[in-house]
């Protein structure tokens, strides 16, 4: 079965903007988390990939996305977000001390 589409019908040019504005920004969320667990050579190419991004964002006359949560750039951290961290890393936490202890 097929995701529903949002409603489209905005009532003035300026939320049709923002929204546009929004789903820039998400398709760059999605490009980043994609290219998080790349090696470190990769990182020139995510860089790249942010900066024409940013480009595109002042092209369209968009905000630039936070990605740190406290004003820089990038995106804004969500409650959602540290809480599946958050328990990624309590999932995680048994796993770090049976390593370590094989590792002895």
């Amino acid at each position: 079965s097929e995701i529903p589409r949002p409603n489209q019908n905005f009532d003035s040019k300026a939320e049709k903007h923002v929204h546009f504005c929004r789903e820039r920004e998400e398709t760059l969320k999605c490009e980043l988390a994609a290219g998080s667990n790349c090696p470190a050579s990769a990182s020139v190419a995510k860089k790249a990939l942010y900066e024409l991004r940013a480009m595109e964002h002042n092209l369209y006359n968009c905000s630039q996305p936070k990605t740190d949560g406290y004003g820089g750039n990038g995106f804004s951290t969500t409650p959602a977000i540290l809480v599946t961290l958050s328990a990624l890393c309590v999932a995680l936490l048994p796993l770090k001390h049976t390593v370590l202890r094989d590792l002895n």
